[in-house]
């Protein structure tokens, strides 16, 4: 008779814990198989390992399971699931100590590697040295410094940075890495994500250099960065700090990788918009560069509309940066007095 034990783990449990409501429920059962799980109703949808739908919440169930690094990149793992997989056994295979603690449905916190504690001094520390089996994790620690501002323990720092300079990072597809440069942009502080990286020798190494291009100052693109979060706008913050992301990789020479960047077209028009404002609000503007500007971004009619409002706040961004915001705002003053006389 199948004596199987489900726990709610990893983000949910995390988030739990620091009062923040989670988006994302996953559990881990123990001591079952997967046609246990089948017989119950639940949906198996994982191909790599079994990872089942519930029949009534649609919430991910996954059996415990032990990986072992068998290959290059994030996918060379060889998974073993089985009854006797243990919670420990499944818990000791993730990432962070915060990342790796369980609740029983009583809310009893199983916590083997002192999450808790590290969760209470904000320290993100890796759980196991197999920490360094995965290059994702070096992109994901730096996500998770910008969202909760932790501090990153020495040992964890040194295996992401020889996980780096393993060149291991290199086999992850472009888009994936994108997705998580995405996430850390959209984070609180993801300047903190990008000085992370830096310190982890990540923007230093290919593929991230081929991102952000070998004169990229973390120093000066925090200060943007963090006038976004101060500022008042109309405009999304969120948007503004993918934006910028955007806006620089796409001022790159290897400006193809933009091409692969999934964002909304609200951003990614921003992103051309901005230049050409940009070009015009920091100059001395005649008549021409008006009638120019009107003809190249449809000023007059797309005034109000949030690409055009989220351009022109990065635009006011770069100004300040600069120290020409004067010039920008009397540019702007009679942009919009020409608008209006058209």
């Amino acid at each position: 008779m199948e004596t199987s034990k489900v726990y709610l783990v990893g983000g949910a449990v995390r988030d739990y814990l620091l009062g923040l409501e989670s988006k994302d429920r996953d559990f881990v059962v123990v001591g079952s198989s997967p046609g246990a799980m089948i017989a119950k109703g639940f949906t198996q949808v994982g191909a790599s390992f079994p990872v089942f739908l519930h029949p009534d919440t649609g919430d991910e169930y996954a059996l415990a399971r032990t990986e072992r690094k068998t290959g290059p990149g994030y996918h060379g793992f060889d998974t073993v699931y089985d009854p006797s997989v243990t919670l420990e056994d499944d818990l000791l295979r993730r990432d962070l100590t915060i990342n790796s603690m369980a609740m029983t449905d009583n809310f009893q916190i199983i916590d083997p590697f002192h999450g808790v504690e590290d969760l209470k001094d904000k320290i993100l520390r890796h759980t196991s040295e197999a920490f360094a089996d995965d290059p994702l994790r070096v992109l994901r620690l730096a996500r998770f410094a910008a969202r909760y501002d932790f501090r990153v323990a020495p040992a964890t720092m040194a295996l992401a940075q020889k996980l780096v300079h393993s060149g291991e990072l290199g086999e992850l597809p472009q888009e994936r890495i994108w997705t998580e440069l995405y996430k850390g942009f959209s984070e609180k502080d993801p300047g903190l994500m990008l000085k992370v990286l830096k310190e982890a020798d990540a923007l230093d190494n290919s593929p991230l250099l081929d991102y952000f291009g070998t004169d990229f100052d973390v120093d000066k693109a925090w200060v943007p960065l963090r006038l976004i979060e101060t500022m008042t706008t109309k405009c999304n913050k969120t948007d503004a700090k993918i934006m910028f992301a955007m806006s620089h990789l796409a001022s790159l020479s290897a400006a193809y990788i933009t091409v692969l960047m999934k964002v909304p077209n609200h951003i990614r028009d921003a992103v051309r918009l901005e230049t050409s404002l940009t070009n015009v609000l920091m100059t001395d503007m005649t008549a021409e560069s008006v009638h120019g500007l009107f003809k190249v971004t449809r000023f007059v009619t797309d005034i109000d509309s949030e690409t055009m409002q989220l351009a022109l706040f990065i635009s006011k961004i770069r100004s300040e940066v600069l120290m020409n915001e004067k010039q920008w705002i009397k540019n702007l003053d009679r942009l919009n007095s020409a608008a209006a006389a058209v």
